[in-house]
């Protein structure tokens, strides 16, 4: 029987083999973690003071309640008002009023996060900067894409934005691009996202007025004592003369109320 040399012999294996990079490994990826835990803990407390606020009672913080007016406008006609089907959980949401009303539940709605498309995940819509998918409960509603064009005619995807909402001038701006991250930093403002050519005229949208219902107060006007006065037959206090209810004192749902969203 032939002897195997020493070279054909398994190698002893050495336990220490490894040991000087696995260690270092280690600290770098529970640097990154903490770091990681750090950033995210640090960038959710910062944003808690960027408006819309968050209502924070433990620090007492009521938080912002805003409205915006909105309507969806294709080729040369308004969509209907999104109705109001599923109750918001973040606190962006719409009463089927034509409104957006905007009182963050969480900071996920919050500040720098409070954002169309936020408003669009309680409706279930889905926007890009190409196409406007309507959500389940939208009625009368249609896909605006701009490869299917505008009556025979190229069109884009625009969003309108009138900082005044009792304005009848042109919009202040019309934005092409990141439509979804448009920041709501106001009350009293209009919007229109609108699917029509280049350049094409963009009204505002008709539910402006109704503003004037439920926000009895604008960072528009310079004297903050002065009210924004309501549409003739529309009472502040949320009744019209007839004494239908028509949205007004809209205060923000305790966590009890947040399933049935009514406020």
């Amino acid at each position: 029987m032939a002897r195997k040399s020493s070279s054909d012999l398994p190698k002893p294996i050495n336990p220490d083999q490894g040991a000087g990079w696995f260690l270092p490994v280690i600290f770098l990826v529970c640097v990154v973690g903490i770091g990681s835990v750090l950033f995210l803990a640090n960038n959710r407390e910062s944003n808690r003071a960027v408006a819309p606020l968050v209502a924070v009672p433990s620090l007492g913080v009521q938080g912002d309640h805003w409205h915006q007016a909105f309507a969806i406008y294709a080729c040369d006609s308004f969509f209907p008002d999104i109705p109001q089907e599923v109750p918001s959980q973040e606190g962006i949401h719409t009463h089927g009023d034509g409104l957006i009303h905007i009182h963050p539940f969480s900071v996920s709605a919050s500040g720098r996060n409070a954002t169309l498309g936020a408003y669009f995940r309680t409706t279930q819509a889905e926007l890009n900067d190409t196409t406007y998918t309507p959500g389940p409960f939208e009625i009368g509603g249609r896909v605006l894409d701009e490869a299917a064009g505008c009556n025979g005619e190229p069109a884009e995807l625009q969003l309108a934005v009138w900082d005044n909402a009792f304005s009848t001038d042109a919009p202040d701006e019309i934005i092409t691009e990141n439509l979804a991250d448009f920041r709501f930093t106001q009350d009293a403002a209009s919007l229109v996202l609108a699917f029509v050519p280049a350049g094409a005229e963009i009204p505002p949208p008709p539910s402006a007025q109704a503003i004037g219902g439920v926000s009895p107060t604008s960072p528009l006007i310079e004297d903050p004592a002065q009210t924004i006065p309501a549409p003739e037959g529309i009472d502040p206090e949320g009744t019209d003369s007839e004494g239908t209810d028509t949205g007004g004192d809209d205060t923000t749902p305790t966590s009890e109320e947040l399933p049935d969203d009514e406020g």
